[in-house]
């Protein structure tokens, strides 16, 4: 019985421990979309939160490649309703791609 319960308390922490563990990502910043936001500028090798201000709705994208995305296109079906949004990606400070 003592062993029963050992496994059963050490699974419930395991749980517990995955739960909390960090996303594979986490956000480097949030950048809040509205209705005037046409294009925005993000580092390469960031991940970013976009949270979508007349949906609520919030994702989250990593951009490795600096080619400029429409964020309609990587967002989850319905996140920016139809609404796009350029993203551009920089290498460096001051020095963006596309």
């Amino acid at each position: 019985m003592k062993s029963i319960i050992r496994i059963g308390t050490a699974a419930a922490a395991l749980a517990v421990a995955m739960t909390l563990a960090p996303a594979a990502y986490s956000a480097d910043e949030t950048v809040k979309i509205t209705p005037a936001t046409h294009s925005v500028g993000v580092y390469r090798g960031d991940t970013v939160k976009f949270t979508d201000v007349q949906t609520g709705q919030s994702f989250n994208a990593r951009f490795d490649s600096a080619t400029p995305t429409d964020l309609n296109q990587i967002a989850p079906a319905g996140a920016l309703g139809d609404q796009h949004v350029t993203v551009y990606v920089w290498d460096q400070v001051g020095e963006a791609n596309g």
